[in-house]
């Protein structure tokens, strides 16, 4: 009887080998690439400093960050785009994930605090 290890996403041998499981996609929302120049803070009790980052992407309810240094899951941060000609965006969002990159930066995967709405969404997808 075969089984999914969800630690290595495959499943087991079999006689004409291991066979890969397809991959999963647990996000409840589409991801959007983008490409802006964002900076964050975690929030706490004490001011912190803005640390720069680039938008890989986003969705109704999640961003994805490249920056240079991990942000530790469960942090709350908030995220600020400047737009030319219009007033900053400010997220609120939760840290999730971490994933080094090759470029020796990390993808900081983080959920939003509340939803995006359909404005929202359109402002960071272009």
């Amino acid at each position: 009887m075969a089984f999914w290890d969800w630690r290595r996403k495959r499943t087991p041998s079999t006689e004409s080998g291991s066979v890969e499981a397809p991959e999963i996609n647990r996000r409840r929302a589409e991801r959007f690439p983008c490409r802006l120049n964002a900076s964050f803070h975690l929030v706490a009790l004490r001011e912190m400093p803005a640390m720069p980052a680039r938008i890989r992407d986003v969705s109704q309810s999640g961003i994805g960050l490249v920056c240079a240094t991990p942000v530790p899951p469960g942090s709350f941060i908030v995220i600020q785009m400047d737009h030319s000609g219009r007033e900053p965006t400010r997220l609120q969002a939760r840290v999730v994930r971490n994933a080094p990159l090759e470029s020796r930066n990390w993808l900081v995967g983080c959920v939003f605090v509340k939803d995006l709405n359909g404005d929202e969404l359109s402002l960071l997808r272009r």
